[in-house]
């Protein structure tokens, strides 16, 4: 499958009294997750480029804002990119979320 595209956070990883726990910004609300550093991880976008770029941007309500730049790759049938000169890897799994940040985002395609 290909994973170009333009890709916004759907949900992030967050600590629970239990587990750690995958929430929408909705859950995490209603969750009592209210520190706006904690809810600005809903804010993430990436776009993957065919070229090999994969940028990442925080998404304001009027404007959008590059932070990261990296490359993506694909090596027999998986995909990684480069975090910190290491390939750290992009999980597209059965329900169309595509697994970033080492697994602690979960971004939908738009």
């Amino acid at each position: 499958m290909n994973i170009t595209g333009k890709w916004m956070i759907k949900k992030a990883l967050f600590p629970t009294e239990e587990a750690m726990n995958f929430f929408t910004r909705e859950e995490a609300e209603a969750a009592g997750i209210s520190d706006t550093d904690e809810l600005e991880v809903f804010c993430t976008a990436i776009e993957i480029k065919e070229n090999g770029e994969l940028d990442t941007y925080m998404q304001m309500p009027k404007r959008r804002f590059k932070v990261d730049s990296t490359t993506w790759c694909e090596k027999d049938g998986e995909y990684f990119y480069q975090l910190d000169g290491e390939d750290t890897p992009l999980r597209l799994r059965e329900d169309g979320l595509l697994e970033f940040c080492m697994g602690m985002m979960l971004m939908e395609r738009q």
